[in-house]
């Protein structure tokens, strides 16, 4: 089981911050869970 984290924000043209964060979970098959949080 190989569980990878990543994580980087970046700032938009409005001025704000996005995180990205990435969660893969491989075991017999790859799954990948984004999510965007914006604030």
């Amino acid at each position: 089981l190989v569980i990878t984290a990543s994580q980087r924000t970046e700032q938009d043209s409005a001025g704000g911050h996005r995180i990205y964060e990435e969660i893969e979970l491989r075991a017999d098959k790859s799954i990948a869970k984004p999510e965007v949080v914006s604030f």
